[in-house]
């Protein structure tokens, strides 16, 4: 509903017939985003003064925001926003390898991560004597309820994984990322919608204290304004500008159908994952059971295809010199990127880092596609700048 009144709104926008009087037919749009965007921040301030005014103590800087662990936290979310980044890069550039199945690739990195994350909680336990209380907790004693959200989990992060691998290979990243940027305002929709209702029925995630403002509203409106700038700008440049209206209802650049199916299921496997943390108190067990069952989950989906390829068949192209360094690559890469994510979450404010994540991969992303895969920028200043400070202020 959110898409379908933005699209309506651009409708009045819409840019004149390539070859008109104006040098800059975007400017319209450009201008009602900014507008938008000034409304919101306008909004934040009101809340902040609002809040302030009732609680004087509300207003005053935390002490985290204070000092060097403020510092650190700041900087390992921006090891994360790169290394993002750097992920979707690898995979994109794997998937442009016509022998590499994307369900394949996700299983293969996934794999790596699994076994290389359960080597390493074995030698903390091993080198700890009787073992880090973070790293100890054996399998057996692992409760239910872990399992069946890890595995869960496990199972909804293989699909994403795979669609998003695949809207990488036909879509391009500055476009993906910019849609990826929906997942705060699903995130935020599914706590105000679902979570109650799991709690009176189940018991579950009544935790989550959530409530829509007026700012989230046009934060929501921000995004989803931003992105469908950036849809219209891009199918606009491919049609040579001949349709003259600037905006296409219905139709979404390559790959963000799939980017917006993820969002979605973004919002279940995030709770899914923090009962599964939960359940065994550490994160480094839960990043390692659960790359592992991702594996299982990738290798499970690929015996559904029509030829039913053996094993020895899907992987014998992972044996390539370019394919191995890619996968190598993915590995490492995301691994230094979650990491970084988890260190800078317990450093500082994970709104604060969300916000920085979220935001700073969009532009991040817009970087990176035009410096390794020559992605045309032109025109999208305004919706990718639209999108990161809707975003920013959607988390903050």
């Amino acid at each position: 509903l959110l898409s379908h009144l933005v699209a309506d709104a651009m409708a009045l926008l819409r840019p004149p017939p390539v070859g008109g009087r104006s040098a800059r037919p975007w400017w319209r749009q450009d201008l009602a985003a900014l507008g938008l965007v000034g409304a919101t921040w306008a909004l934040y301030l009101f809340e902040r003064r609002w809040a302030t005014d009732r609680n004087p103590r509300a207003g005053e800087v935390p002490l985290a925001f204070r000092g060097a662990q403020y510092i650190w936290g700041v900087c390992y979310s921006l090891v994360a926003v790169f290394g993002n980044s750097a992920t979707s890069v690898l995979r994109k550039r794997l998937a442009s390898f016509e022998t590499v199945s994307d369900v394949d690739q996700v299983a293969v990195s996934t794999l790596g991560q699994g076994v290389f994350a359960a080597l390493a909680c074995w030698l903390l336990a091993q080198t700890n004597g009787e073992g880090d209380p973070d790293v100890a907790t054996s399998l057996p004693e692992l409760p239910l309820v872990f399992w069946l959200a890890a595995a869960s989990s496990a199972a909804l992060n293989a699909l994403i994984k795979t669609l998003e691998t695949h809207a990488l290979k036909i879509g391009e990243l500055a476009v993906c990322k910019a849609f990826l940027a929906l997942d705060p305002l699903m995130q935020l929709l599914v706590g105000v919608t679902v979570t109650p209702v799991t709690c009176l029925l189940f018991g579950c995630w009544c935790d989550e204290n959530r409530s829509f403002s007026r700012r989230h509203f046009l934060a929501g409106v921000g995004i989803a304004l931003g992105t469908f700038m950036l849809a219209s700008r891009d199918q606009h440049r491919k049609s040579g500008g001949t349709d003259g209206t600037g905006m296409v209802v219905g139709h979404l650049p390559p790959g963000a159908g799939y980017i917006i199916l993820n969002c979605v299921l973004y919002a279940f496997t995030t709770r899914l994952d923090q009962v599964a943390i939960r359940a065994s108190g550490s994160i480094a067990v839960y990043f390692a059971c659960g790359r592992l069952l991702m594996a299982l989950s990738c290798l499970a989906g690929g015996l559904w295809k029509k030829d039913r390829p053996t094993l020895r068949c899907r992987f014998q192209p992972f044996l390539q010199h370019r394919v191995v360094w890619h996968i190598l690559g993915v590995i490492a890469v995301e691994a230094a990127y979650m990491l970084s994510l988890y260190r800078a979450v317990s450093l500082i404010s994970p709104v604060l880092v969300t916000a920085m994540k979220r935001g700073g991969s969009v532009l991040v992303a817009a970087l990176f596609g035009w410096a390794f895969f020559g992605e045309s920028l032109a025109g999208k200043e305004g919706p990718l700048l639209t999108v990161t400070a809707a975003v920013v202020l959607l988390c903050l």
